[in-house]
């Protein structure tokens, strides 16, 4: 799957190229001011550095959230096989990588970094065996959070919801993270500062029925209601897992972990609500709430293996399939000529267009454009629905399937319903 990912086309938002901008600036050493966190830049720095040494320097940041997301998935499934079982650890990494989260994986995405650290620093906070690794699990989720500001308030909250299970290590983080946070600002600045965010507004659009919409100034209601139903960015289209119940009813660590993610993503909706850019920018789907696609391949995996009401396993099945569907959509076809054409002209002015019509969602709008893929791209839409096909097959439990004899003594496996 690395090889696959890190073979085709570079992807990413504005931001994207912001933030890799900065890591030649600071490589450089010189100080460098944008209005995105540095955390990520600076992260990257010594990478790129040993990179550049071996004449891979450009290729590293290209490929510098998917060298993460390598030790990422061996951790991450490692330590979910310890406390389930190897099925489910492979399901959730696999589910993870094969969903929204692929088309930010090939790019310097802030998204998808703050998505892996996020993840694992919550796992070790919960199920370190020392302190020091839930330490460790801390830090990891305040220099995450602290990647995407508001996160800290998400943080907070899920903090203030764990000190209910006697674990401070999340509102520790979440402290952490607002003092990176303010420290980067400062030195960005070059004045005490707690944020470095300019005056940003919403360029006007007639096909909206208010005027310029500044900050936090978009209308809750239809804020909400776009990023949870709309075509182009609503979560119940890019992450149906994420509103699906799960069927492990055991408490364990997973549970909780999976819960606190959740409840991370949910803590952040209302705020990108009246956010002007709740839509996340030209990019593909809902960026701000990537973290989801994690807890949303917990619930699914979980689902694969229940040997419960079939009903139970053929809604995990259509959810993983539709996951490789998403992650063709992002990493093929992203936004179509149609949408590149139409809804960039006039500095964005038919931009909503691309928000709420059918016809120019990423997620349909391949379905009846005209295409010219490359070889790569042709592999990567056969090789994400076979593995995702794969995966349902082979976490399905055992009691899925009955043997049958056949006329001629022989012994199929067939499905039971």
């Amino acid at each position: 799957m690395f090889t696959l990912l890190a073979s085709m086309p570079m992807t990413g938002s504005a931001d994207d190229r912001l933030r890799r901008d900065a890591v030649l600036v600071l490589a450089g050493g010189h100080g460098h001011f944008v209005k995105y966190a540095l955390i990520m830049p600076v992260l990257a720095v010594v990478p790129y550095r040993i990179g550049r040494a071996l004449g891979l320097g450009e290729w590293t940041l290209d490929h510098f959230v998917l060298l993460v997301w390598v030790p990422w998935s061996m951790l991450v499934g490692s330590h979910l096989a310890r406390l389930r079982d190897v099925k489910f650890g492979v399901g959730v990494v696999v589910l993870t990588t094969i969903s929204m989260a692929s088309f930010s994986l090939s790019g310097f995405n802030a998204e998808a970094f703050s998505m892996m650290l996020v993840s694992y620093g919550a796992l070790l906070a919960l199920d370190g065996r020392r302190i020091v690794v839930r330490a460790l699990g801390a830090a990891l989720m305040a220099f995450g959070a602290a990647t995407i500001p508001v996160q800290v308030l998400a943080l907070g909250v899920v903090g203030l919801f764990m000190l209910r299970r006697r674990n401070a290590w999340f509102l520790l983080a979440s402290a952490a993270a607002a003092f990176v946070m303010g420290v980067d600002a400062t030195w960005s600045n070059g004045r005490l500062s707690i944020s470095k965010y300019p005056r940003e507004a919403m360029p006007l659009s007639d096909l909206l029925p208010w005027g310029e919409v500044v900050d936090f100034g978009y209308p809750f209601v239809f804020g909400l209601v776009g990023i949870l139903f709309s075509f182009g960015r609503g979560l119940v289209w890019f992450q149906p897992g994420l509103f699906v119940r799960s069927v492990h009813s055991t408490p364990d660590v997973v549970r909780t972990w999976r819960r606190a993610l959740t409840l991370h993503v949910v803590v952040m909706i209302p705020v990108y609500s009246k956010w002007w850019a709740w839509y996340g920018g030209f990019s593909f789907g809902p960026r701000f709430f990537l973290l989801g696609v994690v807890p949303a391949a917990v619930v699914i995996t979980e689902r694969l293996q229940s040997d419960g009401p079939w009903r139970r396993w053929a809604v995990g099945a259509v959810l993983a399939v539709w996951n490789a569907w998403v992650a063709i959509a992002g990493s093929v076809f992203l936004l179509t000529p149609a949408a590149n054409r139409l809804c960039r002209v006039e500095d964005f002015r038919y931009e909503p267009v691309c928000w709420y019509f059918g016809e120019y969602s990423p997620l349909l709008s391949p379905l009846w454009e005209v295409w010219n893929l490359r070889p790569v791209e042709v592999v990567f839409m056969v090789v994400a629905p076979t593995v995702a096909v794969a995966l349902v097959i082979w976490l399905s439990p055992r009691t899925r399937w009955r043997e049958v004899g056949d006329s001629a003594g022989r012994t199929l496996r067939t499905w039971r319903p």
